[in-house]
């Protein structure tokens, strides 16, 4: 047995514990029948674990009724002063803003989930923010107290969560006007007027409107061959693609994906990446319990926000190649030509499997920034920040030794804002002109580590 409740219970009843937990109705009841676990008592007392685990202020007991055992479920009593009562006209939603450092959106809700016991069906949000930045966006939670939330704060600090509120409707991807950037690019070399140039450029001219190239992924499979695969209803192959192993990965998740590899064994692969709740962890989850009936429901595992990622990115990347080809010339079925090369029909993108329709829409091929502004600072020590955060803004932090006026380094400093779905990443690869792919970024993060440590054995 996975010890993990979503495991061992289907998922209306983890959503009846979810909102039970969430709500001020102390009397009511949550029977669990425990039909061909009457007599296991180690699974029983694993289940009493795990619910208080996950919902600290719920209790339950083992009782019998008409010769059969049932795990009843309540509302923990004790604890009932500090429950937030639910009221109804204030909606069914938690809206907060959720700052964030060095991880991307779908991973820092799923630390949420671990750490306040949480589901992350529950949570909603208008667009995924990446690892490599500090973001800060909003997001809704269901029927989840700000209390059950805002303890999240003192137990990492990757995360902050505040400004909470009530609300009515539930966020989802596209429910966003654009996104504001402050961006920091260092060791910038050529002259004032060259930068000048090139800034005017951005500002006036505008950038090819490419999807940026952390929509595809920073493994060796691309996530668009995967939603490639999912359109077709190739659910063995999207699989593979899924758990293939990667270099990128951490210790455990290789480890666990090398094992589901190698032996094809699920429950065992499950057990190895023991507390990381990452795409792995839900799909190898589901193929504990459907892999052997349907491979579709073990997919279906996958967090939704997650799934829709797969398929968006093949629509992203079609609208890449056939916005390179019509920069340089005009025609009207490059889209047929180009899907139909991966044996995909653009007049039959409804799928059977709603999550992998793709309805399509238009997106502009050329955009300027907005509200943009930038200015050049000198500075020594490349470790500094040489602009402040929200949290520190919020906080009121000064940011120490920066800028310097003589000193030996540039960096370039840049606002502007974007309108929903278009990428900083190519906006910057229109000045900069070099490679903005994972495997460059790598490279970029590596050589920082290193400057840092260099800087920091200069300073003892």
């Amino acid at each position: 047995i996975i010890e993990d409740i979503d495991n061992m219970l289907p998922e209306d009843l983890l959503n009846e514990l979810q909102e039970l937990s969430s709500s001020y109705n102390s009397k009511k009841v949550i029977l669990i029948d425990l039909k061909e676990k009457q007599d296991d008592k180690e699974w029983r007392t694993k289940m009493h674990k795990l619910i208080r685990q996950h919902h600290p202020d719920l209790e339950s007991t083992t009782m019998i009724e008409e010769n059969k055992k049932f795990i009843k479920v309540i509302k923990n009593r004790r604890g009932s002063r500090n429950n937030i009562r639910w009221r109804n006209d204030l909606g069914t939603y938690c809206k907060f803003r959720l700052y964030k450092e060095n991880i991307d959106t779908m991973n820092a809700i799923h630390l949420i989930c671990k750490l306040a016991g949480l589901r992350p069906s529950i949570f909603g949000y208008a667009g995924t923010k990446d690892r490599r930045a500090i973001t800060t966006q909003l997001i809704t939670a269901f029927k989840v107290p700000p209390t059950k939330l805002h303890h999240i704060n003192a137990l990492t600090q990757k995360l902050r969560l505040g400004n909470f509120e009530y609300c009515k409707n539930r966020l989802t991807l596209g429910d966003l006007a654009g996104n504001h950037f402050t961006i920091t690019l260092r060791n910038v070399k050529g002259s004032g007027e060259r930068i000048q140039k090139a800034m005017t450029s951005l500002e006036d001219t505008g950038f090819i409107n490419y999807y940026g190239l952390q929509r595809f992924g920073t493994s060796h499979i691309p996530t668009y061959q995967i939603g490639k695969e999912l359109l077709l209803g190739n659910w063995h192959k999207s699989i593979e693609l899924i758990l293939q192993p990667s270099r990128t990965d951490s210790a455990k998740t290789t480890e666990a994906r090398q094992h589901w590899w190698k032996h094809r064994d699920p429950s065992a692969a499950l057990r190895l990446l023991r507390s990381r709740r990452g795409i792995e962890y839900y799909l190898l989850k589901g193929l504990v319990a459907h892999g052997s009936t349907s491979l579709l429901t073990a997919i279906m595992m996958i967090p939704r926000n997650a799934r829709l990622l797969y398929v968006y990115s093949y629509q992203s990347l079609i609208w890449n190649l056939v916005a390179s080809r019509r920069i340089k010339e005009f025609a009207n079925d490059w889209y047929h030509q180009q899907m139909k090369a991966d044996g995909i029909n653009i007049n039959n993108l409804e799928n059977r499997q709603k999550d992998f329709s793709l309805c399509g829409m238009y997106r502009k091929l050329i955009v300027k920034p907005r509200d943009m502004t930038w200015s050049t600072v000198k500075y020594n020590d490349p470790t500094i920040p040489l602009c402040s955060t929200d949290l520190d803004q919020l906080r009121q932090n000064k940011i120490a030794n920066a800028p310097i006026a003589g000193g030996k380094n540039m960096a370039l400093l840049l606002n502007f804002s974007l309108p929903s779905s278009s990428y900083a990443t190519m906006a910057l690869r229109e000045i900069i002109k070099c490679d903005t792919s994972w495997h460059q970024q790598r490279k970029l993060s590596a050589d920082f580590i290193k400057i840092q440590e260099e800087t920091t054995k200069g300073n003892f």
